[in-house]
């Protein structure tokens, strides 16, 4: 398994050389996926809390 500096190596090598054009939809494509997880996630605490609060 790569250590997480290999992994950022390795990203920062696929992405040496590239258009600043397709650095900027790699970043968005990036940052949307963060939010969307991050959404995900928020969701899953309100409906967890909820729970709880209805249990307890």
């Amino acid at each position: 398994m790569m250590g997480d500096s290999a992994k950022k190596q390795e990203a920062l090598n696929t992405l040496n050389g590239i258009s600043y054009n397709d650095w900027m939809e790699i970043r968005f494509k990036i940052d949307k996926y963060f939010s969307d997880q991050l959404s995900k996630y928020e969701k899953q605490l309100k409906l967890d809390s909820q729970y709880t609060n209805s249990h307890y």
